[in-house]
C-alpha cells in the first residue's frame, strides 16, 4: 500500500450524511448549486457528495453566507464537505480526477492537528459577504487591517468619553 505522508490539513464541516469509506474523486465544478445555495470550487467524491466551499446566496462570491462559513469546523452540511473556498480551491487544482479519498471516523486529529476557520459574521463593513480565503483580488481581506478597526474603535470610545465628561 505504500506510505501516506500529510500535506495539508483544513478545517471543514462534514455533515451527518457524510459516507465513511473510500473514494476517488470525479468531475469539478467552478461553481454548483447546493441544495438552495451556491458553492465554488467543487469536486465530487461520490454521488451528490462534494468537496467545496462555504454556501453563497449568488453564483457569486461577494455573496457569502456568513452564518454558514461560521460553522465551517463543526459538523453543519447535508452530506458533502464543506472548506473555507481558498481550501476548495487547493483541492479542485491539486487534486486530479481520480485522487483516493479516505473518510473515517477519529478523535485523533493526526500529525497536522485539528485546524480552525476564523469567523466573520462579525466583520465590519462587506468583509462578512467575502471568504477571507478567496483568492479573488477583489476580496477587501487583502487589504484588511485589523488595527484600522481598533483605531476608530478606540477613536470612537474616547469620543464618548468625552461626550459624557462634559460637566
Amino acid at each position: 500500500r505504500g506510505y501516506i505522508i500529510p500535506v495539508i490539513a483544513f478545517a471543514c464541516s462534514p455533515g451527518e450524511a457524510t459516507p465513511t469509506g473510500t473514494f476517488y474523486t470525479s468531475d469539478k465544478y467552478r461553481w454548483h448549486e447546493l441544495y438552495g445555495a451556491m458553492g465554488q470550487w467543487c469536486t465530487r467524491i461520490t454521488g451528490h457528495v462534494l468537496f467545496h466551499s462555504p454556501p453563497y446566496t449568488k453564483f457569486d462570491n461577494h455573496t457569502l453566507w456568513a452564518k454558514e462559513y461560521n460553522k465551517i469546523g463543526t459538523w453543519a452540511s447535508q452530506g458533502c464537505v464543506r472548506l473555507r473556498s481558498g481550501d476548495a480551491k487547493w483541492i479542485y487544482d491539486n487534486c486530479p480526477s481520480g485522487t483516493q479519498v479516505e473518510f473515517y471516523s477519529s478523535s485523533n486529529p493526526g500529525p497536522l492537528g485539528k485546524p480552525t476557520a476564523q469567523k466573520v459574521s462579525n466583520a465590519p463593513g462587506n468583509l462578512k459577504d467575502w471568504d477571507p480565503t478567496d483568492p479573488d483580488p477583489n476580496n477587501p481581506w487583502r487589504n484588511y487591517k485589523p488595527e484600522e478597526d481598533n483605531e476608530n474603535t478606540n477613536q470612537n470610545n474616547e469620543m464618548n468619553k468625552m461626550a459624557y465628561n462634559t460637566s
